[in-house]
């Protein structure tokens, strides 16, 4: 999986926008770091300055509207508020969201994005 990750990744900084949340890249940090493979820090820190400084990564604020649709459609759905945080302050700007989660298959989130693809292949719950 990791392999797919990394040349997903990749190809994505070279050939298309990134819309990311600055949430999305302390998720993606803490993943690489601290979770499963664990790579070192500092390899993790130089992947994700290597997104934040890509001409194709556009960074999105999250903004309290986003907070209050998240939190009201987390507490109705038991999905994790951070999921909804990841789409909500893209939803009128992203055409797919790209995600192994299985909670982004939920229709609350479905609902607020035209596609969902998992380019690795294999759901997992986080």
């Amino acid at each position: 999986m990791h392999g797919k990750a990394n040349g997903f990744t990749h190809d994505a900084l070279v050939n298309h926008t990134i819309y990311i949340i600055t949430h999305q890249l302390a998720e993606l940090f803490h993943a690489l770091a601290f979770r499963s493979v664990r790579m070192k820090s500092r390899q993790a820190l130089d992947i994700i300055e290597k997104i934040v400084r890509s001409s194709r990564t556009m960074l999105v604020e999250v903004k309290k509207r986003h907070y209050r649709e998240a939190l009201r459609l987390s507490s109705l759905s038991g999905i994790h508020i951070w999921d909804y945080l990841c789409i909500i302050p893209l939803k009128s700007i992203i055409d797919i969201a790209y995600t192994n989660d299985r909670h982004f298959l939920h229709p609350t989130i479905k609902s607020l994005i035209p596609k969902v693809e998992n380019p690795l292949e294999k759901w997992i719950t986080i």
